[in-house]
């Protein structure tokens, strides 16, 4: 089943599509058919320049400092500790049939993250290398 994804405002409690064109596109081809819509504040997903930063930086000089001390980590392994540390979830699963509850847990992905919550992972990172390895991250390069 295609997902389809349109952003738009509510204004006057009514939706405007960001691109009304597409908007009535998509809408042709469901034609005739049941729908189910679903609505959702959109947040804006981590950029490729925080992206960038990230990998190139944070990850890079993690993972040089503890190879430097004899390890052999690579930039995926890195990325996997820095997750399990700062994002980790919790969900419970219900049964609706005994009521029992039971509470799993689980690594958020950062693709998932917005920017701001990408900008706080990045920072939690930045301020976990500084305590722990004593190793200082620059900021990115904003310019």
């Amino acid at each position: 089943m295609q997902v389809l994804s349109i952003i738009g405002t509510v204004e006057n409690s009514k939706f405007v599509p960001n691109s009304k064109e597409y908007f009535k596109r998509a809408f042709e081809s469901y034609e005739g058919k049941i729908i189910e819509l679903s609505l959702k504040v959109w947040h804006k997903k981590r950029t490729t320049p925080q992206n960038s930063y990230y990998w190139g930086v944070v990850i890079e000089l993690i993972k040089n400092y503890i190879n430097d001390l004899g390890n052999d980590f690579d930039s995926d392994t890195i990325h996997e500790l820095l997750r399990s540390l700062f994002l980790k979830k919790t969900k419970e699963i219900v049964n609706k049939e005994s009521g029992e509850v039971k509470t799993i847990e689980f690594i958020q992905s950062t693709t998932k993250l917005s920017t701001i919550e990408f900008e706080t992972y990045l920072e939690s990172c930045k301020r976990y290398a500084a305590e722990t390895f004593e190793l200082y991250i620059p900021d990115a390069d904003r310019t």
